[in-house]
């Protein structure tokens, strides 16, 4: 009979050992799920990420795994609502870049997508006195 482990019961090895799964044997699909489960599994043991390893952490109950679930998916659907929001905003209102000619006249661009940058520094007070004289 095999050692007992201190993780698992006695049979779950020896199961594991008997019917030691045959890649050959197996359909593509079976392969996959079995290597997407342990790449997701090593990727939930040391992943950093927003409190990832305390929800497979064992020794917790069925209510705090629950809650933890419940707070990452929480926070995943508001970054994704943001970003979506961000995304379609810039989507609507799109950013014309003239490289052309410095001289190209402002008229002939649409009213709302006009962006200039300015690379010359202006200081408040400087023009502040500017105004006053």
């Amino acid at each position: 009979m095999p050692k007992k482990s201190t993780n698992s019961v006695w049979w779950r090895e020896y199961r594991k050992k008997l019917y030691k799964p045959n890649v050959r044997n197996m359909s593509i699909g079976t392969v996959l799920r079995i290597n997407f489960r342990k790449t997701f599994k090593e990727y939930l043991e040391n992943c950093s990420f927003g409190g990832i390893q305390r929800i497979r952490k064992r020794g917790q109950s069925k209510e705090q795994r629950t809650m933890r679930v419940l707070l990452f998916c929480t926070m995943l659907g508001t970054i994704a609502y943001y970003l979506q929001n961000l995304w379609f905003e810039n989507l609507a209102r799109p950013m014309i870049v003239n490289m052309e000619s410095s001289t190209y006249p402002i008229s002939n661009i649409e009213f709302p997508a006009v962006t200039l940058c300015n690379f010359n520094r202006i200081s408040k007070d400087s023009l502040e006195k500017l105004i006053l004289e």
